[in-house]
């Protein structure tokens, strides 16, 4: 009769670990309530208690507990799902959220590239023209050295 018993208990120990987080779950509860069941049925004369009875009851107990883990399992996947969903939501928003960043970033690099590109331009110019200057001076200075050698 012990040996019984602690099959029921370890049945419910095995039910309590499958709890997942804060998950309503009456398979505790009715275990329990099975427990108290099958001891007050263990405490009638042994005459009146059969091994049939015994094993239909706790064949009855494994049945529940497949349906409550059924379930569990039904709730696990519902969770899964909307998990899932909610995560495509955010992932959504969040690409949004970046696209409109990107887009603002891009629009102030190209306004700061135009800015650049503009000032190399005249950079290029300025350089052309001391350039030009370079040569015109050396040619001033070629045409005084030829005009006047004694200045040299």
């Amino acid at each position: 009769m012990t040996n019984k018993r602690k099959f029921v208990r370890e049945e419910k120990v095995e039910a309590d670990s499958d709890k997942i987080g804060n998950v309503e779950d009456e398979a505790p509860k009715q275990l329990e309530e099975t427990d108290h069941n099958l001891s007050t049925d263990l405490d009638k004369p042994l005459s009146s208690l059969t091994s049939e009875s015994i094993i239909n009851h706790v064949q009855s107990i494994i049945d529940n507990m497949e349906v409550k883990r059924k379930d569990d399992e039904t709730l696990i996947g519902e969770f899964r799902k909307s998990m899932e969903i909610q995560t495509e939501i955010w992932c959504d928003l969040l690409e949004k959220t970046l696209a409109k960043v990107y887009m603002k970033n891009n629009n102030t690099c190209q306004e700061k590239f135009q800015q650049l590109h503009t000032i190399l331009g005249r950079i290029s110019q300025l350089e052309q023209e001391m350039s030009s200057f370079k040569q015109s001076l050396n040619s001033l200075y070629a045409e005084v050295q030829a005009t006047y050698p004694s200045l040299q």
